[in-house]
């Protein structure tokens, strides 16, 4: 009858410390996981649709120089392209543009995603407006992120510090 006392009175004696530190720390482990795995979702349906509708409206090409043709203009930048440079030619209106000009331009701010010359739309509004709205929480808050990693770094840093100690005291 002794020994199943001091069985129990050790189970509430530890219970408590298990629950308070060890089940707090894995809900908020999950709850902090759930958020972030939401939000790379998110950033990934959203980044996704961007890319498929610029490449359905659009083909990319490596612009290589061909000698008796007319040189080719970027009407973003007004630059030659270069042999080797990568662009895109819009399907709709058949205009040329230097890849990173392009989306450039499709990710102003107040510009709708048109062609720069004839304003033939090449994304719709509401794909524009989610991947840009997301790209920018992307580069603004990282703090579930940070607040995941710090949880992760005290559990390790406590594990690493406890197993340390008790080999000193094991050893000693």
């Amino acid at each position: 009858m002794a020994a199943l006392t001091r069985c129990f009175s050790f189970f509430y004696k530890v219970y408590p410390i298990l629950f308070c530190s060890w089940i707090l720390q894995v809900l908020r482990f999950m709850i902090l996981t759930t958020i972030v795995f939401w939000n790379l979702c998110r950033y990934a349906i959203a980044n996704y649709k961007y890319k498929k509708t610029l490449n359905k409206k659009s083909s990319k090409f490596v612009f290589r120089r061909k000698k008796h043709v007319v040189s080719l203009d970027c009407a973003i930048c007004l630059s030659e392209f270069q042999h080797g440079e990568k662009g895109r030619k819009l399907e709709s209106c058949k205009h040329i543009f230097h890849e990173n000009c392009l989306e450039k331009w499709l990710m102003q701010k107040d510009v709708k995603a048109t062609c720069p010359l004839c304003r033939s739309v090449i994304i719709s509004e509401e794909i524009k407006e989610e991947y840009r709205k997301l790209e920018d929480e992307g580069k603004r808050d990282h703090s579930y992120e940070k607040e995941l990693a710090l949880l992760l770094l005290s559990v390790l840093n406590r594990r690493c510090c406890h197993h340390s100690f008790s080999n000193l005291v094991f050893y000693s």
